[in-house]
């Protein structure tokens, strides 16, 4: 973490930290979203700043689940990410600068009825995300003229300037027999 900056992680995911940078609670990760904040687990957080001018080393590491791995997404200024909740382990942000998140409410969408896909949380730069997922983080790039299809339950976040529709999936029999959630995730 960098002087000037600040990491916010939920506790379970600390690994360890330099003994000189300055540890702190902060209680929601955004207090203008409390549920939000508590919904995704990210309250009771460790806030952690550098001390003076030079950088401190902090290890971030899940804790409690053996497949469990974490990764860094960087956001720039003025780009934006959709994040799941559930996959946010923590954020490295500017001091002192709460961590700029808008929501997005889809309440004429069909699609979202049908998944409980309500309410989309999108995290605006610049800021990095420690990202968590199960048996690893992966990006995948959407190319032009060919839309990826993801299981839901796998997907983590998308950039908000893709096209992200719900898809039922292609083989029925998969979900019949518990092997393939009822629908995908399509980006484009």
């Amino acid at each position: 973490v960098a002087p000037g900056f600040e990491l916010l992680v939920q506790p379970d995911f600390l690994q360890s930290s330099s003994r000189l940078a300055r540890k702190q609670t902060q209680w929601l990760l955004n207090s203008r979203l409390p549920f939000a904040s508590i919904a995704s687990g990210m309250f009771a957080l460790t806030r952690i700043r550098p001390e003076g001018a030079a950088s401190t080393r902090v290890v971030v590491s899940s804790q409690r689940d053996a497949f469990g791995e974490v990764g860094v997404l960087e956001i720039p200024a003025g780009a934006a990410m959709v994040v799941q909740p559930r996959s946010l382990a923590g954020v490295v942000k500017p001091a002192g600068v709460p961590v700029q998140i808008t929501r997005h409410w889809r309440l004429g969408s069909l699609h979202a009825w049908l998944t409980l896909q309500l309410r989309y949380l999108v995290f605006h730069g610049p800021c990095r995300l420690v990202i968590k997922g199960c048996r690893g983080v992966r990006a995948e790039e959407a190319q032009p003229g060919q839309p990826r299809l993801i299981n839901q339950s796998a997907t983590l976040g998308f950039s908000a300037n893709l096209e992200y529709r719900t898809t039922r999936c292609e083989t029925f029999v998969a979900y019949l027999r518990g092997k393939e959630g009822l629908f995908n995730d399509l980006f484009a």
